[in-house]
């Protein structure tokens, strides 16, 4: 089983009933798990912001966790808004964002969708979410997930 694949099924385990997302560059493998795995029903929306309150909606709807997942930068920071108020209702919504990877992290170069610094989205979802992690390493990401969780 894959990092995706464990986080499909903890994210279930946990209550979740659905993903709300934009596939863009740097999630389309996450998104290819979703669909061919069929562990959560991924329901595609036009618009970021749409993506996070309908996880937010999904949440308090079903006493659950809502599941938004959208790519870096450009998917990811035009959901803050709709994150930051499910934060401040204290509505359980985890939002999942592909990324970098380590060769494109280690170029050095600026990458597009990129704001200020690589991590710039990382430290921004610090201030409007109560946990964070970064999926990078097979060996420790059950561990991760599940702190986060």
């Amino acid at each position: 089983m894959n990092i995706t694949e464990s986080l499909l099924h903890a994210l279930k385990a946990h209550g979740a009933t659905r993903i709300f997302g934009i596939p863009g560059d740097f999630a389309l493998p996450f998104f290819r798990i979703i669909e061919e795995s069929e562990i959560l029903p991924l329901h595609t929306l036009s618009h970021e912001p749409g993506v996070g309150f309908a996880a937010d909606a999904a949440a308090r709807i079903n006493c659950a966790l809502g599941v938004a997942a959208v790519t870096y930068g450009a998917g990811a920071l035009n959901m803050v808004n709709a994150i930051a108020s499910a934060y401040a209702e204290r509505s359980p919504v985890v939002v999942i964002s592909g990324g970098p990877g380590r060769g494109e992290s280690a170029s050095g170069l600026l990458l597009h969708h990129q704001a200020k610094r690589l991590d710039s989205q990382f430290q921004i979802y610090r201030e409007i979410t109560c946990a964070q992690a970064r999926l990078d390493d097979a060996a420790r990401a059950p561990a991760e997930i599940a702190r986060v969780l």
